[in-house]
């Protein structure tokens, strides 16, 4: 049964977008910062676990520009700005959001939405974008102080809650998102962090799963996620969708969190989507500008690089060996280790 779910899902995506393995891809995401004003306990850049050698870095737009050229020129239009760490620290990237939108394409931002957008927010309305997207995950500023190593908690609600209203004034397409990542911690404060989106008035909220590294440290052990047993989550996760509904918030998570799921083994994501610029301690640093990899950085960011970006351009990349032997794997159900560590790679996602 769950052989024949995934060969539609296959077919379909080969009948419409991708119609072959040779195709273009639908969305790039370019990383362009790796300096972050938090220390968050969860994260594998800048948390107290973190891998030394990815934090000091930063790319200018002149170093951006020949990327977005080349994605543009091979048809890309969707192409979202993110980091290593906070994009906002990178004093180009509204010259960087203009120069995409100036080339016909689309664009989006995640930000920690702390005291570094606070006097930017009304650019960020002119910029343009698809979505913003921050993450709040807790709604108590002991508690966020924790886990992110800052007291900005206050600050990022009265920045959501500005941009929110300055939207609405200026009658701005932009959607307003907000993350929070599920550990058995926060797991019955899920209802309270919905609540303030409520307040704020956001479109979305997405529920992720906390990410796990090469190895268990810290915070980032497989016991503090819901691989293995989701009905946790799930006892929840119907109530929390059914009132974001009504409140007009578009409530998501990953699939297998929902009672109906079908648990399918795969991720859309390598048929979908690839990310540049990603720090990766096996390739010399200078190889860093145009590394691409699965539009994820866990488990796959260092077995399966799929080519940087000057030296083999996006057709290649994205038709190369390395993203055909992955794709070809999840669909065999291979890459145990891929299942078992990433947020993204065990189940089809909505995310």
């Amino acid at each position: 049964m769950k052989k024949n779910i995934l060969n539609k899902i296959i077919r379909r995506l080969e009948g419409g977008i991708f119609k072959s393995v040779h195709y273009k891809t639908p969305s790039v995401t370019i990383n362009i910062e790796g300096r972050c004003n938090l220390k968050c306990e969860y994260c594998i850049y800048h948390g107290e676990n973190s891998i030394e050698g990815y934090k000091n870095w930063w790319l200018s737009f002149e170093q951006i520009k020949p990327e977005i050229d080349i994605l543009v020129k091979y048809g890309i239009k969707n192409i979202h700005v993110c980091g290593t760490g906070e994009p906002f620290l990178n004093r180009d990237i509204f010259k960087i959001f203009k120069y995409i939108r100036s080339n016909g394409a689309i664009t989006s931002v995640l930000s920690n939405g702390t005291s570094v957008i606070s006097d930017k927010l009304e650019k960020i309305i002119e910029a343009d974008l698809r979505y913003f997207k921050t993450d709040i995950d807790s709604i108590d500023r002991n508690e966020y102080k924790q886990i992110t190593g800052k007291d900005q908690l206050d600050i990022i609600l009265n920045n959501v809650k500005q941009l929110v209203d300055l939207r609405n004034i200026k009658k701005s397409k932009m959607l307003i998102g907000v993350n929070t990542i599920i550990r058995k911690e926060s797991l019955n404060k899920l209802d309270a962090i919905l609540d303030k989106c409520i307040m704020l008035g956001v479109d979305f909220w997405n529920l992720t799963q906390l990410l796990i590294s090469f190895e268990d440290k810290g915070v980032l052990t497989r016991e503090n996620k819901f691989l293995d047993n989701p009905d946790p989550v799930r006892k929840i996760v119907g109530k929390l969708i059914e009132k974001g509904r009504k409140h007009n918030i578009n409530v998501k998570c990953p699939a297998f969190f929902k009672s109906n799921s079908k648990n399918l083994n795969i991720c859309l994501r390598p048929w979908s989507t690839f990310m540049l610029n990603v720090p990766n301690i096996n390739i010399p640093k200078e190889k860093w500008y145009g590394n691409a990899v699965v539009g994820c950085t866990n488990y796959k960011t260092v077995h399966y690089p799929l080519g940087n970006l000057f030296d083999d351009g996006p057709h290649k990349i994205w038709n190369g060996k390395q993203i055909k032997l992955l794709r070809e794997n999840l669909m065999k159900n291979k890459d145990r280790e891929c299942v078992e560590l990433c947020v993204k790679h065990r189940f089809h996602s909505t995310i």
